[in-house]
C-alpha cells in the first residue's frame, strides 16, 4: 500500500471530525434520520452513504495529497443559512426540511474546513451525500398519477374499458368487471432513488466527460420511472 501524505491524512481527519460535530450539535435530527434508515424500505441506502463517501474521498487522494488545508472563510455565511433553514424546520415542525438542511450543513461545514481548492476536487464526493437525506416523498403523489395514467394508456390498448377516478381503476371487459387502485407503493420511488444514487455513482466512475455522466444519470432516472 502506498504511503499516504500526511495532507490527506489531514483532510481525512477533518472530515471525520465535521461529521462527528455534526452528530453532537445535531444529535436529535440526526438520530430522526438514522431512525428512518433503519425503518424505511425507501431510505435504507442511507446506511451506506457515509461509508461511500469516504471511498470517494480516498479514491481522490493522490489529486489532494499534496494540498494543505486552507479553510475558506465566506462560506461560514452559507454554513449559518443552511443552520437557519434547519432551525425553521424544527419551529414548523417539518422534518423533511430539518434533515436536508442538516446534510446541507454538514456538505457545506465540510467545504468551508478544507477549503475551496480541496472542495472542487471533492466535489461528486460531497454532492453525493445528499442521499444522505430521508427526501423525496413529495414526488410519490407524482409518480402514483404517472403509473395510474399509464396503466389507463395500457390497459385501453388491450381492449379493457377503464374508468379513471384519481388513482382508482374501474376496468371492465365483457362481464368482467375488477376495481383497481394505485397506492403508494406503486410509486417506485423506491426504485428511482435507489437508481439515481447508483446512476450518479456508476458515471463518476467510470466516465471522465461531463457530457457521457449527465446523460447516464438522465437514463438512471428515465429508466426506473418506465419500467414501474
Amino acid at each position: 500500500m502506498p504511503r499516504l501524505s500526511s495532507e490527506f491524512r489531514n483532510v481525512l481527519l477533518v472530515l471525520l471530525s465535521v461529521v462527528l460535530w455534526s452528530v453532537v450539535c445535531f444529535w436529535r435530527t440526526t438520530g430522526e434520520i438514522v431512525a428512518i434508515w433503519l425503518r424505511s424500505d425507501t431510505f435504507q441506502h442511507g446506511l451506506v452513504v457515509l461509508p461511500v463517501f469516504f471511498w470517494l474521498v480516498w479514491r481522490r487522494r493522490e489529486a489532494i495529497g499534496h494540498l494543505r488545508i486552507t479553510p475558506s472563510a465566506w462560506l461560514i455565511l452559507p454554513v449559518v443559512l443552511a443552520a437557519f433553514m434547519w432551525l425553521l424546520g424544527e419551529i414548523v415542525s417539518a422534518a423533511g426540511v430539518s434533515h436536508f438542511a442538516l446534510v446541507l450543513v454538514l456538505i457545506l461545514s465540510m467545504a468551508a474546513v478544507v477549503g475551496t481548492r480541496i472542495a472542487r476536487i471533492l466535489l461528486f464526493p460531497l454532492l453525493f451525500l445528499f442521499y444522505a437525506a430521508p427526501v423525496g416523498e413529495f414526488l410519490i403523489p407524482w409518480l402514483m398519477k404517472w403509473t395510474a395514467n399509464v396503466l389507463v394508456v395500457a390497459l385501453r390498448g388491450t381492449g379493457f374499458a377503464v374508468y379513471q377516478e384519481g388513482q382508482q381503476l374501474l376496468v371492465a371487459k365483457g362481464d368482467y368487471h375488477s376495481t383497481w387502485q394505485v397506492v403508494e407503493a406503486c410509486s417506485g420511488i423506491r426504485y428511482l432513488i435507489a437508481s439515481t444514487m447508483l446512476g450518479a455513482l456508476f458515471a463518476w466512475i467510470n466516465f471522465h466527460s461531463l457530457k457521457k455522466r449527465l446523460i447516464f444519470f438522465g437514463v438512471s432516472i428515465l429508466v426506473p420511472i418506465l419500467a414501474n
